[in-house]
């Protein structure tokens, strides 16, 4: 603390004593009134930057610094006292810390990182010392530096490639034979720096250096390994780390970005293992755009439900929230307007209450994501326990289908949709049943459709009065009935199976209201017979489908009658044996931004962008390729327009000049 001290009052006391002593110094210099014979300087005006710089050595090395160099005995290492140093006009240029190995300063702690500050050193002793650490980059700034000494310390880590800027003769000695370089007997790690080999570097103790991939672009890539130890996992066709695909989309479909942070599940699923179930981490995905036009993955989980940002960097989405829920193995999601709702089976005790399987009861939660960074769960809809599946439709109005206890379907107002109320509901009998039981529903206007899964069987309702639902017509041949949902124009619905051989059906159902429906199409993937189809959405005239080991399919649906596949994203490489519900569980195709999100149930997050429903070059959405779509492309490549997918007419990824002429072309024809 004395040292300490000491120090202080000499730098504080710096201008005073050169004022004292009737002499001035320029700029940037201070008088040193008390300076060693063997300090070298011509007078005693030094360069305040470069004292700091010795003084940092000194400070880092206060507890074994060699006070023998003390010049005149008072106690306190000085800057000009440290070792041998030559100063010209007040610059540092050279200084010994080895002194032939007679008198060592006993430097020791970690090179200053300012030490790329002495732009007029020429030559640096600093072999057989006790120095550790990494060599600062800044070391590579000494543009005048022609002779450097590191050797007999104990600096690790790898040499920084900016040393290769200086004007040290790498490997070269001069005419006494002395080299300009030597750095051995440290603990160095390769690679080394691309002007030096390993003969320059010399003999290096690198049992502390660390070994693994070191391929950038690998997934398993380590910055700090000095040996490829042949671990290197690559991404595989889709980019995806840990994927296992050989094909993963069409042409039309495009990979954006993946985001895998999820919780880790391992404890619980292992516990499960033991019991004879399986817990993957993901289920259910919908999509938020806020008042920003900032786009959002809200993607269920075992314990709750993430929130992503998928605009601000779409190539590597980021968590900005997470509300967490009871345990379960299903979660779904919807929202309206700025409110979130999240239903949940609630089917997963804690391991760690175990022997006692204690369930966490959960309705329907309520989540304000108007700020998405701050979500706020206000309320939970508690007249159930648990669900299988929540539908918002544009009237302000929540399904919850799925219960374990009341109707089969429940219908929530959302008049004030922070406290949803019940206004109405349904049962096949008196109460939840087999028959009655409904897995998903979809909805038209005022026709709400149900998926009977085990019976077979779809059902419609007239919902008009939401009080009152009433079945006006119900037809079987749909195996394991799970999903649904209706062509924009209301004349079909589309069906999907959940089961071996679960595939796709169209059904012509514009005359739904007198009982009159007709089956179209179905549609499978080559060789689906042994998989499984999930949920479908429709976009226009694209349907688009979860399907589970197959992905994303995407269905052109423009004529029902004739399902055509026009697009897929494939994120799993099915085996036998496999479960058919690996894979993608969810997807949400309804953003502006023409980006589909999808759920896989063990890889997360996907983020994909197609064409199917972009009018190429009808940036303003009028129906019409004319100069004024030119004149915004322009406006978008000059960066004062918002871009649009429309915008990239030639599809090369990239919004150039090119494209306007494309364009050109386009309207001329």
């Amino acid at each position: 603390m004395i040292y300490a001290y000491k120090k202080l009052i000499i730098l504080l006391l710096f201008p005073f004593l050169s004022m004292l002593s009737g002499q001035e110094c320029d700029s940037g210099f201070v008088w040193l009134e008390d300076v060693p014979v063997g300090c070298g300087g011509e007078h005693n005006c030094f360069y305040e930057a470069d004292l700091n710089v010795l003084q940092a050595l000194i400070d880092n090395s206060s507890e074994t610094i060699n006070m023998s160099l003390d010049d005149n005995e008072d106690g306190i290492m000085e800057p000009v006292e440290l070792g041998y140093t030559e100063w010209v006009e007040g610059r540092l240029v050279a200084l010994d810390c080895y002194l032939s190995g007679i008198m060592p300063c006993n430097l020791s702690g970690n090179l200053p990182e300012n030490i790329g500050s002495l732009e007029h050193l020429e030559a640096l002793w600093l072999s057989g010392n006790q120095l550790s650490g990494e060599i600062p980059e800044s070391m590579g700034d000494l543009a005048n530096l022609e002779l450097l000494y590191l050797s007999d310390n104990q600096f690790s880590g790898s040499i920084p490639e900016s040393l290769c800027s200086l004007n040290v003769d790498w490997g070269g000695v001069n005419n006494w034979g002395v080299e300009y370089f030597n750095i051995w007997g440290n603990e160095i790690c390769p690679p080394y720096p691309s002007c030096m080999d390993a003969d320059i570097v010399g003999e290096q103790d690198t049992a502390g250096c660390m070994a693994g991939c070191t391929d950038p672009i690998a997934c398993n890539y380590v910055e700090e390994a000095f040996e490829d130890d042949g671990s290197c996992i690559y991404p595989d066709e889709c980019g995806i780390c840990n994927g296992e695909n050989n094909s993963c989309s069409s042409e039309n479909v495009h990979f954006i970005g993946n985001w895998n942070g999820g919780h880790d599940e391992t404890a619980l699923a292992d516990f499960l293992y033991d019991w004879g179930y399986t817990l993957l981490p993901y289920n259910d995905i919908w999509g938020y755009t806020d008042e920003n036009a900032v786009e959002y993955a809200l993607i269920g989980a075992w314990d709750g439900t993430h929130i992503i940002d998928i605009t601000t960097n779409p190539s590597n989405p980021e968590e900005i929230a997470f509300i967490p829920g009871s345990f379960s193995t299903h979660r779904d999601i919807k929202t309206h307007g700025h409110y979130m709702y999240v239903g949940t089976e609630a089917n997963l005790g804690d391991p760690a209450l175990f022997p006692e399987w204690i369930l966490d009861p959960e309705g329907v939660q309520v989540v304000d994501i108007s700020d998405p960074a701050n979500p706020v769960l206000i309320n939970e809809w508690d007249e159930i326990y648990q669900s299988h599946n929540v539908m918002v439709d544009g009237n302000g109005y929540l399904y919850v289908i799925g219960t374990d206890v009341s109707d089969d379907l429940i219908i929530l107002d959302l008049a004030d949709p922070e406290n949803p109320q019940k206004v109405g509901g349904w049962s096949y009998y008196d109460g939840p049943s087999e028959e009655g039981y409904l897995h998903d529903v979809c909805i038209y206007e005022d026709i709400l459709y149900g998926c009977g899964i085990y019976v077979d069987r779809m059902y419609a309702f007239d919902i008009s009065d939401k009080t009152n639902p009433q079945l006006i017509h119900e037809w079987s041949g749909i195996p394991w009935a799970h999903a649904c949902w209706v062509s924009e124009d209301g004349n079909t619905l589309f069906t999907g199976s959940e089961t071996v051989n679960g595939h796709i059906m169209s059904w012509d159902v514009a005359e739904i209201e007198s009982g009159n429906v007709n089956l179209l199409d179905e549609w499978l993937p080559p060789s689906g017979e042994s998989w499984s189809a999930h949920n479908l959405f429709v976009k226009g005239s694209y349907l688009y489908i979860s399907y589970y080991v197959y992905g994303l399919q995407i269905l052109d649906i423009s004529d029902p009658a004739n399902l055509v596949n026009v697009g897929f994203y494939d994120t799993l490489e099915e085996t036998e044996g496999m479960s058919i519900y690996s894979g993608v569980w969810g997807a949400f195709p309804f953003f502006s931004s023409n980006r589909t999100i999808m759920s896989d149930r063990v890889n997360g997050l996907y983020i994909l962008q197609d064409t199917l429903s972009v009018s190429l070059g009808d940036v303003n959405g009028d129906g019409m390729l004319n100069i004024l779509d030119i004149v915004i492309i322009a406006n978008i490549i000059l960066g004062t327009a918002e871009y649009v997918p429309e915008a990239d007419v030639n599809q090369d990824g990239q919004l150039n000049i090119l494209d306007i002429v494309t364009l050109a072309n386009m309207i001329l024809e």
